[in-house]
């Protein structure tokens, strides 16, 4: 399932949370981490 492959892969470093409110329906809240590499840039 969605949350175990999380886990998997990235560790504590996620969040993973699904509630079902009646009356108000389903909501599932996901959050990995996220980086931007920076380009490499050799000396000429």
């Amino acid at each position: 399932n969605i949350k175990e492959r999380l886990a998997q892969s990235f560790g504590a470093d996620h969040r993973f949370v699904s509630q079902s409110n009646p009356g108000q329906g389903f909501s599932v809240e996901i959050e990995i981490p996220f980086q931007i590499e920076e380009p490499n840039r050799e000396a000429a």
